[in-house]
């Protein structure tokens, strides 16, 4: 019996930027892959961002299921859709916003790369790297995000209609930076909503993730901006989208760094991508 595969990205999250099914990690997305950057292949949503005993332990406690970690994910997953829409409609709750939330965090820990970083880390402090305190040092570092993002300040932005809909790489999430060096995280919550972080401009006495206070529409240039920032994300495997945005998918390359200029959103003047 092989081992468990779980997904790293949820497939039903994945499912929501391409053709939509019932059922949604059954959608058909459009997938680029960096190590066959020069075509795309259309796949179903649960048939990427998957890895084979990702989250297994090799030697877990006695009567402790190997597979412990990936049960986490199942305290925001199934709830990850609803919430979404109703990012996409408007008209999120706390409730909504906490599922959020924590999805935001737990892609901070859940991909691949974050073992290889880890592994590096600890090396460099003479600490153990042995696999078992790897994948220990997701829960560690899952529970330490909340207080990290804590400081963080947030923002809704949708896409124009006229403008091609949002990409999201394997990872989830996309660091961004304007001109003024103001860092960012922009995660891609489905192929027509998402949000904004950005990187220590909130309250540094928030004892909790606070909730976007304000929505913004990007023009069409901003969006293609973004999306080539989740491109150029360091080691993701793969970018995911609408079929229909096969073009402008195989349009994005590696050689530029975002910069977002002024006026990234629509009807607000020269505002810029964290004048928020």
């Amino acid at each position: 019996m092989g081992k468990p595969t779980p997904h790293y990205l949820p497939a039903a999250f994945i499912g929501g930027f391409g053709i939509r099914r019932p059922r949604l990690r059954e959608s058909l997305v459009l997938v680029r892959f960096l190590d066959k950057p020069d075509k795309t292949e259309r796949r179903r949503a649960e048939s990427i961002a998957k890895e084979a005993g990702v989250y297994e332990l090799q030697n877990p406690p006695p009567n402790v299921d190997p597979n412990i970690i990936d049960k986490i994910w199942d305290f925001y997953e199934p709830k990850l859709p609803v919430a979404v829409s109703a990012f996409e409609s408007g008209t999120w709750t706390a409730s909504d916003w906490g599922v959020v939330a924590f999805h935001v965090a737990a892609q901070g820990v859940r991909n691949p790369d974050f073992l290889t970083q880890v592994a590096k880390h600890l090396t460099s402090l003479g600490q153990s790297s042995k696999p078992d305190d790897l994948q220990r040092a997701r829960i560690s570092t899952l529970s330490e995000l909340p207080r990290l993002l804590a400081g963080w300040r947030f923002l809704r932005v949708t896409r124009p209609t006229e403008s091609w809909r949002f990409v999201v790489n394997d990872k989830g999430y996309a660091p961004v930076i304007d001109q003024n060096g103001q860092e960012g995280v922009f995660f891609p919550l489905s192929a027509d909503v998402g949000v904004i972080g950005a990187v220590g401009a909130g309250s540094p006495t928030s004892q909790f993730v606070v909730a976007p206070t304000a929505s913004r529409e990007l023009v069409p240039g901003a969006v293609e901006r973004l999306n080539q920032a989740s491109w150029i994300t360091r080691a993701i495997r793969c970018l995911i989208g609408h079929p229909d945005d096969a073009e402008r998918l195989m349009r994005l390359d590696t050689s530029q760094r975002l910069m977002p200029s002024l006026g990234a959103f629509r009807n607000r003047g020269q505002e810029g991508l964290f004048d928020w």
